[in-house]
């Protein structure tokens, strides 16, 4: 195997491991609801609850899973979860 070839196949697993560890993000949160996004592929469901019940903590509330919507992007296509803070 050439340098070239093994640099290569470095770079490709230091990028799919980024990929596949894609984390759940909170992007917009109030006392009564919290918006969390992630990739539509790679993170999982848990994640998103996750996100949501330290958002909705910080009131002292729980998430309640309202609605998803996918949002189509240049680089990575998104997943958008609504919860309501109850």
């Amino acid at each position: 195997m050439s340098s070239m070839t093994k640099i290569a196949t470095a770079l490709a697993l230091v990028a799919s491991l980024g990929v596949c560890a894609s984390q759940a993000a909170i992007s917009d949160i109030s006392d009564s609801a919290v918006r969390v996004e992630g990739n539509w592929y790679f993170t999982d469901d848990a994640a998103y609850l996750a996100e949501a019940s330290r958002g909705c903590g910080m009131y002292g509330k729980t998430p309640v899973k309202l609605s998803h919507r996918g949002v189509i992007g240049n680089v990575e296509d998104r997943k958008q979860v609504l919860f309501a803070c109850k």
